[in-house]
């Protein structure tokens, strides 16, 4: 038993580890972003037109 339970601490030690080395460069992101950015010229809910130039449609 003493040795499962380390088993699963060391287990759930890297996943937590892996999950905050996948985060970080998410977190800088918008961190520049919001230093950088600019406010949207919409809102949630307003309409808006899209170009498919770039976009590849079956």
């Amino acid at each position: 038993p003493g040795v499962q339970q380390f088993a699963q601490r060391m287990k759930d030690a890297i996943m937590a580890a892996h999950d905050t080395i996948i985060a970080a460069p998410r977190a800088v992101q918008v961190v520049q972003a919001k230093k950088h950015g600019r406010v949207a010229p919409f809102k949630e809910g307003d309409f808006v037109y899209l170009s498919t130039k770039n976009i590849s449609l079956p």
